[in-house]
Parts: structure tokens; C-alpha cells; sequence
């Protein structure tokens, strides 16, 4: 496969913070979905967690600090950040 179709992480990465993929949207719909109800960490990653380079929603929501792990009544949990708080209520950007 040729680095072109898959770049390394580091430069979809920035390609994404850019503005260049899809990974905004992606990550909003991800804060959408843990603030729907309360989520374990097992749940969100199986329903979240990717190795695609492409892809990286889980990874670059959490580099930024918008989601956190927590324990409760000693499960391990998902919740929003004060800053993932705000990107979902914030308007949605238009392409």
C-alpha cells in the first residue's frame, strides 16, 4: 500500500486539525453519544476505539482534552469535559 492512500498518523493528524478531514464531525457525534446517557469506558471503546490513522476520533478527543475517565462505584467511565461540554453546544460548523 502506498504511504499516499495511508499517511502516518502524525500527518493525518494535521492534515485533520487543519481542516482537511472528517474527523471534526466524527468527533462531535462521539461527544453526542456519551452525553445521551451514562457511558462506560468498555462500551466506549468498543463502540469508538479505531486503529485507523484516519480515523483517530477516540484518540483526538481525548488529546484535546474533551472527554475524561473516571471511576464511579468502581467502573471505570466516560464523561465530557468542560470543554467537550461546550464543542456540543456549540453550533456546528458548515463545510
Amino acid at each position: 500500500m502506498s504511504e499516499q492512500c495511508h499517511p502516518r498518523p502524525s500527518e493525518a493528524l494535521q492534515a485533520q486539525r487543519e481542516g482537511k478531514g472528517t474527523v471534526e464531525p466524527l468527533i462531535r457525534d462521539l461527544l453526542e453519544w456519551i452525553a445521551r446517557e451514562e457511558r462506560s469506558y468498555a462500551d466506549t471503546m468498543e463502540a469508538w476505539r479505531t486503529s485507523c490513522p484516519r480515523l483517530p476520533v477516540w484518540e483526538e478527543a481525548n488529546d484535546r482534552g474533551l472527554i475524561a475517565r473516571v471511576v464511579r462505584n468502581g467502573h471505570a467511565m466516560i464523561e465530557l469535559t468542560g470543554a467537550g461540554r461546550a464543542m456540543i453546544t456549540a453550533p456546528r460548523m458548515r463545510a
